[in-house]
Order: structure tokens, then sequence, then C-alpha cells
């Protein structure tokens, strides 16, 4: 995120970037938006674990 003050689209233009501010409302994700969602942060979630037992159990040392 950017300081409110700080204009930056002259700079993301030059890289071909394009900044998307925030949505001002709250648009509720659909049911399924929902679930991907869901299953994604999962995912994620199971991965850092094995990581974090690899890490604790030093099989690699």
């Amino acid at each position: 995120m950017a300081d409110k003050g700080f204009v930056i689209d002259d700079l993301l233009f030059d890289v071909g970037a394009k900044l998307i501010p925030p949505f001002k409302r709250s648009v509720q994700f659909s049911k399924e938006d929902t679930e991907k969602t869901q299953a994604i942060a999962h995912l994620g979630i199971v991965v850092e674990k094995i990581i974090g037992l690899i890490k604790s159990s030093r099989i690699w040392d």
C-alpha cells in the first residue's frame, strides 16, 4: 500500500503496472469465490505446517 500523499501512478506507468486501490464499498464475494479462497488458504496452512515439521525434525541436518 502507498501513502495517500505519495503519488506513484507515473512510476508504475513506466514499468507497465497499474495501481488498483481497494474498494470503497464492501463487495461481498460469491459463495464460489469464498469456497475457493478458503480452499487455497487451507492448502497454505497445510504447507506451512509440513515445513514446520520438517524444520523441527531436523531430517535435513
